[in-house]
């Protein structure tokens, strides 16, 4: 994934002022304050937003994007959800896949949507980690609702497949230490610079 000489501004307020970067298969934490950019980020990377001179990111192969938005429907319970996810997004999971997947929800497969945890909805999206191999990945926050067992199972997924894909997240409560130690790190400074 390459980006050369590229801006993006909302009014008169630069989030990117002339960036050019070439991202390789790896683990990139992306870091700033608030109101820094990272969403404007991580958008513009997944292709999901055009830079100011109109040219959209566009990728070859399997991208998953998964921000603060739940992603269930009402009526179903967790595992319906997976089941209709699962089949939307053509992943089919192995016995050992689903062995993962149990132990990621323990109790809660069987609970109504409605009536689940946050923390239990954010990994109804976060189980599309588990059951395909993605080339891409882009983590808005999505981990922040997570308790510290799911959290450890997901940065030990994100480490499976650093060398397979190319993945960029935002976490402000991470504190896995190996996936911190194995991620390069991205910090946009809200002046339009990146280090």
């Amino acid at each position: 994934m390459k980006i050369v000489n590229e801006s993006k501004s909302f009014s008169n307020r630069k989030i990117l002022n002339h960036i050019s970067f070439d991202f390789s298969k790896g683990l990139y934490k992306v870091e700033g304050n608030n109101g820094s950019g990272k969403t404007t980020f991580l958008r513009l990377l997944a292709g999901l937003e055009r830079f100011d001179s109109g040219h959209r990111l566009q990728h070859k192969g399997d991208i998953l994007y998964l921000d603060t938005n739940a992603i269930g429907v009402v009526p179903l319970t967790i595992e319906d959800n997976l089941t209709l996810l699962w089949k939307t997004f053509n992943a089919s999971p192995d016995e050992e896949t689903l062995s993962v997947i149990n132990q990621f929800f323990g109790e809660r497969l069987l609970d109504h949507y409605l009536t689940a945890s946050v923390g239990t909805k954010a990994k109804v999206g976060l189980s599309l980690l588990f059951v395909k191999d993605w080339d891409y990945i882009f983590i808005d926050e999505a981990l922040s609702t997570l308790d510290g067992f799911s959290l450890d199972m997901v940065a030990g997924r994100l480490l499976a497949l650093k060398e397979k894909a190319t993945v960029f997240y935002v976490s402000h409560n991470l504190s896995h230490q190996q996936l911190l130690s194995e991620s390069q790190v991205i910090y946009l400074n809200g002046k339009g610079e990146i280090y």
